[in-house]
């Protein structure tokens, strides 16, 4: 004699609980669910027709390559002003962190004087 077997999963999924309001609700303002993974994006895509595939992707292709016009086009229409370039500073030029640095040195070398006057 055989042991009793679990229910089937597929029994099991049709005859699941009827979802309460509150879970509607919640799943109907997307607080339920996983956003879809590049995985199945990918399947999806896969999946379509191959001339959709094809027209989907040089609509892309068109349409990345209408904003790189787009942008070199407004670049020259309104051209950046230029900043100064390591050129136009001179060489004994101090960076901001090194300006704070030395003045914490000068602080501390204060503070080391003062106490040593005081021992």
């Amino acid at each position: 004699m055989s042991k009793p077997t679990a229910h089937k999963p597929s029994l099991q999924q049709r005859y699941q609980r009827p979802p309460t309001p509150a879970e509607i609700q919640a799943q109907a303002a997307g607080k339920i669910g996983n956003p879809p993974d590049a995985a199945s994006i990918q399947n999806s895509f896969r999946r379509l027709p191959p001339r959709t595939r094809l027209w989907l992707s040089l609509g892309l292709f068109a349409f990345s390559g209408l904003g790189l016009y787009a942008t070199s086009k407004l670049e020259e229409w309104y051209p950046i002003e230029s900043k100064t370039t390591m050129k136009d500073v001179p060489a004994d030029a101090k960076s901001r962190v090194d300006v704070l640095w030395e003045q914490e040195e000068k602080e501390l070398d204060k503070l080391d004087k003062q106490r040593t006057r005081t021992n």
